[in-house]
């Protein structure tokens, strides 16, 4: 067959509809790079809908950008049928843009990828495993899972277990054992999977190979900004596999999904193992106020409540969420490319702090104050305007600096007095734009 007539045989209009009108919640079915047994080739699907001309090019064609060209269907969808692909073989997309650029990019429903600083996807299968669940399958049936106690496990795998030499495990090598003592002692499970933080050709796991402080120390040193890399799948699947199998409730808050891949490296992992208990909400929020709705989870959980519960709940306060914060240093706004050099310049000479929020899932800037007092006196009206709560915690968070934080705290304290306040500190994906010195509250509006 052609590839017009393998895509129209191969790629479903319905697919391509729903995820055109955004009602696709299973478009890692249809994109990417996926292997079809009946034709013993792998199909590549990428949405480009203002390119001339892309193409695949990777290990399995020297990297030629003509030697698989894709077939555009007029819902600009592109699809490439190759033979003769490896597990394992690197490859990009070569796109020839409206304007005639060509530029390689990465693969944004790839299974697999290069580990930092490089940046190819990887053809890869993730199937195979050999499942080891049938007695939990058979007493399934049986148990009411959502009625039980849930009683969460917060742990940091870096401290939790070490090898004998003192060097850290993977998560493979943890999880049976994890998995067994959470058994033991009647926890279900909350796991802090680590992202990569890549500086040059350096990579690190947040929070495990690298601490928030040596973070901000490398960032400060840094000609260029770090770079993250998400979890895989197939990470996901190694670690969601034992607590599928223990049959306990695993509620997973993760980043925003406008900001990560990462819940969607989960969802995918989840559905490939049918993983039903892997609860799996988008909590659209990051750091500190991702932190609060932590904070209220783990409550929900000691009221008794089941997972399902819980995640219901979290989807009713995820709305009335809300965050703000200020910026103190421009330098990295500016290094990211969301300020030019001219505007740093001029708003630092000013010492104009941007003051921030989130919103749908991003961050955006919501306002501007000269110096740190008037950006404390500008996030103070916003949240008189949207009053705080008194039925649930407030976060502090800030970036490296506790100085600030305090100072933050003492000129809220009358809105903060008689509250639950929990201080957080702000993790390496927004801390790379935002630098050392921000700080800000999370709490849930009234």
């Amino acid at each position: 067959m052609e590839q017009r007539e393998l895509a129209e045989k191969f790629v479903s209009n319905d697919d391509i509809w729903l995820f055109n009108t955004g009602g696709a919640q299973r478009a890692y079915d249809v994109f990417g790079c996926r292997y079809i047994p009946e034709l013993d080739m792998h199909r590549f699907v990428v949405w480009a809908p203002n390119a001339r001309e892309v193409s695949v090019v990777g290990d399995f064609n020297g990297w030629d950008g003509s030697a698989a060209p894709m077939y555009r269907r007029e819902d600009g969808v592109w699809c490439a049928f190759l033979p003769g692909v490896k597990n394992g073989d690197i490859y990009k997309f070569r796109v020839v843009g409206a304007n005639g650029s060509v530029v390689l990019k990465a693969d944004p429903f790839a299974l697999h990828a290069e580990t930092g600083p490089a940046t190819g996807s990887k053809v890869w299968d993730i199937g195979g495993y050999e499942w080891g669940d049938a007695d939990y399958m058979a007493a399934r049936p049986a148990n009411d899972a959502l009625r039980s106690p849930m009683n969460i496990y917060e742990v940091h795998i870096g401290s939790w277990r070490k090898r004998e030499d003192e060097t850290y495990p993977n998560y493979r090598e943890v999880a049976d054992q994890l998995a067994d003592y959470c058994h033991r002692m009647r926890f279900t499970h909350v796991e802090l999977l680590p992202i990569t933080v890549n500086f040059g050709d350096q990579s690190y796991r947040a929070n495990l190979d690298i601490s928030n402080e040596e973070f901000y120390e490398k960032l400060a040193a840094a000609e260029e900004l770090p770079h993250t890399a998400q979890i895989t799948p197939a990470q996901f699947q190694e670690i969601f596999k034992p607590y599928q199998e223990s049959g306990d409730d695993v509620v997973c808050l993760f980043i925003s999904s406008q900001m990560s891949g990462t819940l969607q490296s989960a969802r995918v992992a989840a559905n490939i193992l049918g993983a039903d208990n892997i609860l799996l909400p988008d909590t659209l929020h990051v750091t500190f106020a991702l932190g609060l709705l932590v904070e209220e989870a783990v409550k929900m959980r000691d009221a008794g409540l089941s997972g399902k519960e819980i995640v219901a709940r979290i989807e009713e306060l995820i709305p009335r969420v809300r965050l703000f914060a200020m910026i103190e240093d421009l330098k990295y706004l500016k290094m990211g490319g969301r300020l030019s050099a001219t505007s740093a310049l001029v708003a630092s000479i000013l010492g104009i702090c941007p003051i921030i929020t989130l919103k749908d899932g991003l961050v955006e800037v919501v306002g501007k104050a000269r110096g740190k007092k008037a950006a404390f006196a500008a996030i103070r009206k916003f949240v008189e305007k949207e009053p705080i709560s008194g039925d649930y915690c407030v976060t502090v968070g800030h970036a490296n600096v506790p100085e600030n934080c305090k100072a933050f705290e003492e000129y809220m304290g009358d809105l903060l007095k008689k509250r639950e306040v929990h201080t957080q500190a702000i993790g390496s994906i927004v801390g790379t734009h935002t630098g050392p010195g921000a700080v800000g509250l999370a709490y849930i509006k009234k």
